[in-house]
């Protein structure tokens, strides 16, 4: 399946952000385990855990690292420093409304302090954005 390009702005903002994100869209039941990898800069801490905290699923957390517990799924998001980028694991039991409230506002707080920010969906071997050829014939990043 293609990704599909999603470009986040904050018009509030003055000048307006801009965080381009890859997103590749998830098919299946809502009962599926999800995976997601936000990558971003992380050069401003955010407190995402902070943000969280007030949340009647929120379990625990500090920094980028929150357990989230509802009836129906459960969400964990980890900071993990990779050798190539450094990226929040996204993990949950199920595709619900939880999961929906936990990626929407880790990516509105991380945009807000970067602007590089990707988001995919990975298995066990992560996904990549597509690749495509500079003018040398090289592979190049879109």
């Amino acid at each position: 399946m293609e990704p599909m390009r999603l470009l986040v702005t904050d018009a509030a903002a003055q000048p307006p952000r801009q965080a381009t994100a890859w997103l590749i869209m998830t098919i299946g039941g809502r009962k599926m385990k999800r995976h997601l990898r936000i990558v971003s800069y992380f050069s401003i801490p955010t407190d995402v855990a902070g943000l969280m905290r007030h949340w009647p699923e929120f379990v625990r957390g500090s920094g980028y690292d929150v357990d989230l517990r509802s009836q129906e799924e459960e969400v964990q998001l980890r900071y993990e420093d990779g050798a190539d980028d450094s990226y929040i694991v996204v993990s949950s039991s199920a595709s619900g409304p939880l999961l929906q409230r936990a990626v929407g506002l880790a990516v509105s707080a991380l945009s807000a302090h970067s602007d590089y920010l990707m988001v995919y969906r990975y298995a066990e071997k992560p996904i990549q954005p597509p690749q495509t050829t500079t003018g040398s014939g090289a592979p190049g990043r879109v």
